[in-house]
């Protein structure tokens, strides 16, 4: 009996992020206090709480744009260094306000920022795989070539979260825009699930749990209550 427990607990996976003790505190007012949680790899898990409950320092936070007053942070095990920005290969975020750039083509913008590449940019190395994430996330009728100010807000959003794919993002950060119709968030949540079945874990952040996240799109969504589907109240 003891060597079949041994077995199963060595065979749960690890969480791939780990928050402890997370505080943050500004001009004496308390953003964050006390925040725990983890997160499991294949996962889609919503962050919720209204303005001012801390979303939004959380997030900066977890990207490296922001430092906390007390708590550690780990992915993969490995501590994150505050003061410094998180490796885009660990932690991707969709910020609301996306950071597409118009002008430039879809695949420019997917790869923009890959500090990858290096000094020149030989775009036919990259086509092939992006053209395979764009299809693997439901963007198939994208040209590479077109504009991305020709594409739809989800598609904008989508080319994002491709960035994130294309450097092998463990944990991906989404904030959906509120003005997406009914369509374009059936859109993004079918490429939310195939993310989730490739092993990424999906944080969805709103003012409030996302009606249309069902059990048949999440697994493991989890209603606001201790660690896991994590609902922020605002401090005083």
């Amino acid at each position: 009996m003891t060597t079949t427990i041994t077995q199963s607990q060595d065979l749960m996976p690890s969480p791939v992020l780990n928050v402890r003790g997370l505080r943050k505190t500004s001009g004496g007012v308390g953003a964050l206090k006390g925040v725990d949680f983890d997160l499991m790899p294949g996962e889609i898990h919503g962050l919720c709480g209204e303005n001012g409950a801390g979303k939004s320092t959380l997030v900066k936070i977890l990207g490296g744009l922001a430092g906390p007053t007390e708590g550690e942070i780990t992915v993969d095990g490995i501590p994150l260094k505050f003061g410094r920005r998180t490796d885009p290969r660990l932690i991707s975020i969709v910020h609301q306000e996306l950071s597409i750039i118009p002008d430039l083509s879809v695949l420019d913008n997917v790869l923009l920022g890959d500090q990858s590449i290096g000094e020149f940019l030989f775009r036919g190395r990259y086509r092939a795989a992006i053209r395979r994430q764009l299809d693997d996330i439901g963007l198939s009728h994208v040209d590479l070539d077109q504009p991305a100010r020709e594409l739809g807000l989800a598609e904008q959003q989508l080319i994002e979260t491709a960035r994130g794919v294309s450097r092998g993002a463990r944990i991906i950060l989404h904030e959906p825009t509120a003005t997406l119709s009914d369509s374009e968030i059936r859109r993004v949540f079918t490429a939310v699930r195939w993310l989730r079945d490739q092993g990424s874990t999906i944080v969805f952040i709103s003012l409030r749990a996302q009606p249309s996240l069902t059990s048949s799109t999440a697994r493991r969504w989890r209603r606001p209550a201790s660690c896991r589907m994590r609902s922020l109240r605002r401090t005083t």
